[in-house]
Protein backbone atom coordinates (compact mmCIF):
# COMPACT_ATOMS: atom_id res chain seq x y z
CA UNK A 1 0.00 0.00 0.00
CA UNK A 2 2.92 2.42 0.98
CA UNK A 3 5.10 2.17 -1.93
CA UNK A 4 2.25 1.41 -4.64
CA UNK A 5 -1.30 2.03 -3.87
CA UNK A 6 -1.10 5.51 -1.87
CA UNK A 7 0.94 6.95 -3.98
CA UNK A 8 -0.55 5.97 -7.18
CA UNK A 9 -3.90 7.45 -5.47
CA UNK A 10 -5.66 4.11 -5.82
CA UNK A 11 -7.92 2.94 -2.95
CA UNK A 12 -7.50 -0.54 -1.88
CA UNK A 13 -11.59 -0.99 -2.23
CA UNK A 14 -11.36 0.00 -5.97
CA UNK A 15 -8.68 -2.97 -7.27
CA UNK A 16 -8.51 -6.28 -6.86
CA UNK A 17 -5.26 -7.35 -5.49
CA UNK A 18 -4.09 -11.25 -6.90
CA UNK A 19 -1.00 -13.58 -7.50
CA UNK A 20 -0.48 -15.67 -10.12
CA UNK A 21 1.14 -18.52 -8.32
CA UNK A 22 -1.79 -19.43 -5.58
CA UNK A 23 0.62 -21.41 -3.33
CA UNK A 24 3.76 -20.57 -0.65
CA UNK A 25 6.81 -21.37 -3.19
CA UNK A 26 9.79 -22.35 -0.74
CA UNK A 27 13.25 -21.13 -1.06
CA UNK A 28 15.97 -22.48 0.73
CA UNK A 29 15.76 -20.77 3.86
CA UNK A 30 12.27 -21.57 4.55
CA UNK A 31 12.83 -25.21 3.60
CA UNK A 32 16.64 -25.20 6.37
CA UNK A 33 13.50 -24.10 9.34
CA UNK A 34 11.10 -27.19 8.12
CA UNK A 35 14.51 -29.07 8.35
CA UNK A 36 15.00 -27.57 11.59
CA UNK A 37 11.65 -28.26 13.25
CA UNK A 38 12.15 -31.50 11.65
CA UNK A 39 8.90 -31.07 9.44
CA UNK A 40 9.54 -31.81 5.59
CA UNK A 41 8.07 -28.70 3.42
CA UNK A 42 5.47 -30.13 1.01
CA UNK A 43 6.63 -31.78 -2.21
CA UNK A 44 6.56 -29.68 -5.75
CA UNK A 45 6.51 -26.42 -3.61
CA UNK A 46 10.08 -25.24 -4.62
CA UNK A 47 10.84 -21.42 -5.15
CA UNK A 48 12.59 -22.83 -8.16
CA UNK A 49 9.88 -23.71 -10.09
CA UNK A 50 8.04 -20.55 -9.72
CA UNK A 51 8.20 -20.03 -13.62
CA UNK A 52 6.63 -23.56 -14.45
CA UNK A 53 3.91 -23.18 -11.59
CA UNK A 54 3.40 -19.32 -12.65
CA UNK A 55 2.71 -20.43 -16.40
CA UNK A 56 0.27 -23.51 -15.55
CA UNK A 57 -1.35 -20.43 -13.44
CA UNK A 58 -2.23 -18.61 -16.04
CA UNK A 59 -5.29 -19.96 -16.97
CA UNK A 60 -6.47 -19.04 -13.37
CA UNK A 61 -5.27 -15.20 -13.63
CA UNK A 62 -7.04 -15.23 -17.32
CA UNK A 63 -10.08 -16.42 -15.28
CA UNK A 64 -10.04 -13.76 -12.32
CA UNK A 65 -9.86 -10.52 -14.98
CA UNK A 66 -12.82 -12.25 -16.58
CA UNK A 67 -14.25 -11.90 -13.36
CA UNK A 68 -12.52 -8.21 -12.23
CA UNK A 69 -12.85 -6.72 -15.43
CA UNK A 70 -10.29 -4.34 -14.72
CA UNK A 71 -9.39 -0.73 -16.08
CA UNK A 72 -5.53 -1.47 -15.25
CA UNK A 73 -3.67 -4.66 -14.88
CA UNK A 74 -0.58 -3.69 -12.68
CA UNK A 75 2.36 -6.43 -12.41
CA UNK A 76 4.72 -6.48 -9.94
CA UNK A 77 8.26 -7.74 -10.40
CA UNK A 78 10.14 -8.82 -13.97
CA UNK A 79 9.87 -12.50 -13.61
CA UNK A 80 6.05 -11.85 -13.85
CA UNK A 81 6.25 -9.38 -16.55
CA UNK A 82 8.79 -11.83 -18.54
CA UNK A 83 6.06 -14.58 -18.61
CA UNK A 84 3.08 -12.80 -19.13
CA UNK A 85 5.41 -10.95 -22.56
CA UNK A 86 6.82 -14.31 -22.90
CA UNK A 87 10.48 -12.48 -22.45
CA UNK A 88 13.29 -14.71 -20.90
CA UNK A 89 16.28 -13.24 -20.91
CA UNK A 90 16.99 -11.26 -17.43
CA UNK A 91 17.47 -7.53 -18.61
CA UNK A 92 15.02 -7.81 -21.62
CA UNK A 93 12.87 -8.38 -18.42
CA UNK A 94 14.09 -5.71 -16.74
CA UNK A 95 13.41 -3.19 -19.67
CA UNK A 96 9.96 -4.16 -19.39
CA UNK A 97 9.82 -2.38 -15.96
CA UNK A 98 7.96 1.17 -16.47
CA UNK A 99 5.35 3.31 -16.01
CA UNK A 100 3.79 3.21 -19.47
CA UNK A 101 0.83 0.36 -19.58
CA UNK A 102 0.68 -1.13 -23.04
CA UNK A 103 -2.12 -3.54 -24.01
CA UNK A 104 -2.21 -7.39 -22.79
CA UNK A 105 -4.10 -10.49 -23.75
CA UNK A 106 -5.82 -12.26 -21.07
CA UNK A 107 -7.30 -14.97 -22.95
CA UNK A 108 -10.29 -12.97 -24.35
CA UNK A 109 -9.33 -10.05 -22.66
CA UNK A 110 -7.24 -7.56 -23.63
CA UNK A 111 -6.20 -4.52 -21.67
CA UNK A 112 -3.73 -1.76 -20.31
CA UNK A 113 -0.98 -3.54 -18.06
CA UNK A 114 2.25 -1.59 -16.81
CA UNK A 115 4.55 -3.83 -14.97
CA UNK A 116 6.52 -2.02 -11.80
CA UNK A 117 9.44 -3.48 -9.88
CA UNK A 118 8.71 -5.94 -7.22
CA UNK A 119 8.53 -4.44 -3.27
CA UNK A 120 11.54 -6.39 -2.58
CA UNK A 121 13.56 -4.46 -4.99
CA UNK A 122 12.26 -0.95 -4.38
CA UNK A 123 12.43 -1.33 -0.41
CA UNK A 124 16.10 -2.31 -0.49
CA UNK A 125 17.82 1.06 -0.23
CA UNK A 126 21.25 1.09 -1.67
CA UNK A 127 23.43 3.70 -3.23
CA UNK A 128 21.39 4.12 -6.45
CA UNK A 129 23.81 2.50 -9.04
CA UNK A 130 23.73 -1.00 -7.93
CA UNK A 131 20.07 -1.06 -6.91
CA UNK A 132 18.19 2.13 -8.97
CA UNK A 133 14.69 0.30 -8.71
CA UNK A 134 13.84 2.61 -5.37
CA UNK A 135 14.95 5.96 -7.25
CA UNK A 136 13.44 4.89 -10.82
CA UNK A 137 10.19 3.80 -8.45
CA UNK A 138 9.59 6.88 -6.38
CA UNK A 139 10.45 9.91 -8.62
CA UNK A 140 9.88 8.29 -12.44
CA UNK A 141 7.66 5.10 -12.33
CA UNK A 142 4.92 5.79 -9.60
CA UNK A 143 5.12 9.53 -11.26
CA UNK A 144 4.02 8.73 -14.42
CA UNK A 145 1.92 6.09 -14.01
CA UNK A 146 -0.09 8.26 -11.74
CA UNK A 147 -0.47 10.98 -14.37
CA UNK A 148 -1.52 8.01 -16.93
CA UNK A 149 -4.09 6.96 -14.15
CA UNK A 150 -5.22 10.66 -13.53
CA UNK A 151 -5.64 11.09 -17.33
CA UNK A 152 -7.68 7.92 -17.99
CA UNK A 153 -10.32 9.26 -15.41
CA UNK A 154 -9.09 6.19 -12.91
CA UNK A 155 -7.76 8.04 -10.26
CA UNK A 156 -8.33 12.11 -9.09
CA UNK A 157 -5.91 14.75 -9.54
CA UNK A 158 -3.48 15.39 -6.13
CA UNK A 159 -5.06 17.63 -4.04
CA UNK A 160 -2.78 20.72 -4.16
CA UNK A 161 -3.28 22.92 -1.10
CA UNK A 162 -3.43 27.07 -1.77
Amino acid sequence: KTFYLDPLGIDRRDCWVTDVVKVFLFKDGHREKYDRLGVTPPRGYARERFEEIALKSIPWIERELDVAEPKLVITLGAEIAGLLRGVSSPPKRNALLGPVPTPLRFGNLEVPCVHLAHPGIVMRRGDGVRNPWPRLHAEEHVPKLREWLVSHGLVRPAHVSP
